[in-house]
């Protein structure tokens, strides 16, 4: 699993990722029983982390943020492979707007892995407009998360994968809900708190922590895409 947290502002847009993998095992073993003298065999589940350098958040012609989360491996291949791959071609012939690259995406995803459920999202800027937009693989659809059911711009907070303690902290009395007077500086702060807040309450949880390592942060601006945060190689 994952996390991803997007803060959405009208001076910008802030989106971080985690990088951690986990994947379970599951054996077969033979419990013994009071009422079964010969044992009984039960099903042991057993998850694992794969990996904390694992890469979610990638920059498309330096004018795009996407995002992953969910499955993580397509043919015994990461899914980072293939959004490489999506990006190389996207060099070529690069998309004119946040939709289209939404729509190509899609598409791509769906030609690899149609029925596997890979969590993708892409944000970034056409004339000036901010589009925030949730990629759908299992239902072939894509929707605009900055805006309302009238289809008025709003700002706020959009987050996918792992999010249990991201909603407890969201809806805890007196949490934050003026996100729309946020600065892109509070936007940048305010994702790389919600997942660092997640990764170490989860250490002091009866569950698997499923999200975890370094955290990505991509800015976005009407004139401007970079990683602010980049995990990189290291000896």
């Amino acid at each position: 699993m994952s996390l991803i947290v997007c803060c959405y502002t009208s001076t910008g847009i802030a989106i971080s990722a985690d990088s951690r993998t986990t994947n379970s095992r599951v054996e077969q073993a033979t419990t013994p029983l009071s009422n079964h003298p010969s044992g009984s065999l039960a099903t042991i589940r057993t998850s694992l982390v794969l990996s904390d350098s694992t890469r979610k958040l990638f920059c498309v012609t330096n004018r795009y943020a996407v995002a992953t989360w969910g499955e993580a491996f397509v043919k015994d291949l990461p899914i980072a492979h293939y959004i490489d791959e999506f990006t190389r071609a996207q060099q070529e012939r690069p998309s004119e707007s946040p939709i289209e690259l939404a729509e190509s995406l899609l598409a791509f995803v769906s030609g690899i892995a149609p029925t596997r459920p890979i969590g993708l999202a892409v944000v970034g800027y056409k004339d000036g407009e901010p589009y925030v937009l949730h990629v759908d693989n299992m239902k072939s659809v894509v929707t605009r998360q900055n805006v309302d059911s009238a289809g008025y711009r709003v700002y706020g907070v959009y987050y996918c994968g792992d999010n249990d303690v991201v909603k407890r902290l969201l809806s805890a009395p007196g949490a934050v809900s003026q996100v729309g007077l946020f600065n892109l500086q509070d936007a940048v702060d305010f994702t790389r708190h919600l997942i660092r807040t997640t990764i170490d309450q989860m250490r002091f949880e009866p569950r698997v922590a499923t999200v975890g390592g370094h955290i990505d942060t991509i800015t976005l601006t009407p004139i401007r895409t970079e990683f602010l945060v980049q995990k990189a190689l290291h000896a």
